[in-house]
Order: structure tokens, then C-alpha cells, then sequence
């Protein structure tokens, strides 16, 4: 296939030969459009504002965060779950999930919190199914920042970030993928064909047509939402995470969490079955005797967080 941003494909598929027409660059138009967006929540956007401008309030933080009944639900549980190392105390106040989560932190539970309610009520294209889509991502957050705590602890690994933002960064991995399903359904219904005919993910048949990643476009999206830079950066290298040099374990934990979601059905298709790449093998090597309880942790960390989320 030449490459081009205006790809023209054929695909024969059965007996059937399918045309596919994708202008990647009309895409990006709309992608970098706020009219074209799912509105970023009240409240996150008034708490990512906030710690922006870098003279928040922990009393400040606390009224943002008690306005949303569901952010608020989030962040006390999150500060209370051995994920963040508070296995023997609960945290019943807003403020002292403060504390103890830190801001970078708290901004990125808001991200999430917001990214999984968006997934769930507004990427309704058939080929997402809704809630399997949203728990996919979901899915892929935990075991991201799971893997990323996991490296640091154990291996010592230093870079500055925290498990909470690589597993914001996780639930948004797929937002571009969400997003063209609200913004273009053709296109994905294009690119679900390609994908499922070529047992490829949908961004490798994204790739495929359009010679672009789909992590591009999402990339606009969250420049238009304002969102911080480390999510763009990640997701973006989360295919290779030797093109994130600052933080390339944290690329990895991404990559090596949406591998092993795709391999053990928490994938958005049920047809791929891919190989992982070697840098992120290298970087973050699970023991392969880990690998299934490794999955029923994170399993249950995500059923956790959708009652909670079900209940606010």
C-alpha cells in the first residue's frame, strides 16, 4: 500500500471484496474541533485547572472534588485500596485522600473517573458495545499502573510518575479508537472490518488504512480537553515505548497491559491475539507463572471500581 492520507483500500474478506475510504486528515480537523468532543466534566476540568495554575488549596481541592458525588466516591475509595499502599487504613474524608494520594495523583483519578463515565454513556457504536469497551480500557488502566507499581517496588525503578498517572494514561490508551466510533462511526466501521478480517486491534487496522496512528488523533483530543501532557506522551509511545525516553517503563507497563488484556478476553475484539513488543518484554517481563493472578487482581479491581462507579 502506498501511503497516503487519504487511503483507498481494498480487502477481500470471504468472497467479498470491501472498498474503505478513511481522509485522515478530515479526521484530525474534527478530532482538534471542542464541538465535535463529549465536554469534559465540570469537575474535572475545574480540579486539572486548579492544580495547573499551581497555588491550589487542599480546602479548594476538596470543595471541587465534594461538588461531584462520583468523583468524590472515587477518590476516597482509591486512597483506601492497597493499590496505593493503604492495605491496613481506610480513609473516610476528602481531604485526608488528599493527603495521602498527593494532587498529580487525585487529578488523574478525576481524568479516569470522567474517561470511564464518557466510554460507558456516549462511545455507544455497536462495534464497542458500550460497557465492554469502557471496562476494556478500565481493565488496562488497573494493570498498567499495577505493572508500574510492581517495577518499582520490586525493581527499584525511578521515573517521575505515579502508578495513578500511568493508569489514567491506561483507561484513555483506547480514547481515540472510542472517540472515532462518536465522531466518524463509517470510519470505524471500516476499521472493525479490517481488523476483524485481518485478526489485527483496531489500531493496527487503523495503521493499516490510513499509514497514521490513532493515537494521534486522540493526542488532539486531549490537547482540546486541556488534559496533561504525560497522557498524550504515553499514549503515544504505548506501541513502542522506545519513543518515550523519559519515562519508558512506563510506555512498557502500557503496552504489556493492553497485550495481556487483548490475550486473556479483556480485549475489544475477541479476534487478536498479537505479539508483544520486545522492548516492553524487556522492560516489564511478568513471570509467566504470575500471569493468571496477576489478571484475577486487576479483574477485581475493575468490577470494584464499576460498582462504585454504578452506585454514585
Amino acid at each position: 500500500m502506498v501511503a497516503t492520507d487519504f487511503a483507498n483500500v481494498f480487502l477481500v474478506h470471504g468472497n467479498h471484496k470491501m472498498q474503505s475510504t478513511i481522509d485522515f486528515n478530515a479526521l484530525a480537523e474534527r478530532f482538534a474541533y471542542a464541538g465535535q468532543l463529549p465536554q469534559l466534566s465540570s469537575a474535572a476540568l475545574r480540579l486539572t485547572q486548579a492544580l495547573d495554575d499551581g497555588d491550589a488549596q487542599a480546602s479548594e481541592l476538596e470543595r471541587i472534588i465534594l461538588s461531584d458525588p462520583g468523583l468524590t466516591v472515587g477518590v476516597i475509595r482509591a486512597a483506601s485500596n492497597s493499590f496505593y499502599g493503604m492495605q491496613s487504613k481506610s480513609v473516610t474524608s476528602v481531604r485526608r485522600a488528599i493527603l495521602v494520594l498527593g494532587e498529580k495523583a487525585v487529578r488523574s483519578l478525576a481524568v479516569s473517573l470522567w474517561a470511564h463515565a464518557m466510554m460507558t454513556d456516549r462511545f455507544v457504536h455497536p462495534a464497542l458495545a458500550g460497557k465492554k469497551f469502557a471496562r476494556h480500557c478500565l481493565f488496562v488502566g488497573y494493570l498498567a499502573g499495577y505493572l508500574y507499581s510492581r517495577e518499582q517496588k520490586v525493581d527499584g525503578v525511578i521515573e517521575a510518575l505515579a502508578p495513578e498517572e500511568v493508569f489514567a494514561a491506561g483507561v484513555l490508551h483506547d480514547v481515540g479508537i472510542g472517540l472515532l466510533g462518536v465522531i466518524s462511526p463509517e470510519s470505524l466501521d471500516i476499521v472493525v472490518a479490517h481488523a476483524e478480517a485481518l485478526n489485527l486491534e483496531p489500531a493496527g487496522a487503523f495503521r493499516l488504512l490510513t499509514d497514521h496512528s490513532v493515537h494521534e488523533l486522540a493526542v488532539l483530543a486531549l490537547e482540546t480537553w486541556r488534559l496533561p501532557e504525560i497522557f498524550s506522551s504515553l499514549i503515544l509511545a504505548q506501541e513502542d515505548p522506545t519513543l518515550q525516553p523519559k519515562y519508558p517503563v512506563a510506555a512498557a507497563c502500557l503496552c504489556y497491559a493492553e497485550h495481556l488484556a487483548a490475550g486473556n478476553k479483556h480485549g475489544i475484539l475477541s479476534t487478536y491475539h498479537g505479539e508483544l513488543n520486545p522492548a516492553a518484554q524487556e522492560l516489564v517481563g511478568l513471570n509467566p507463572d504470575d500471569v493468571q493472578d496477576v489478571i484475577a487482581v486487576v479483574s477485581g479491581d475493575t468490577d470494584a471500581f464499576e460498582s462504585v462507579n454504578r452506585a454514585a
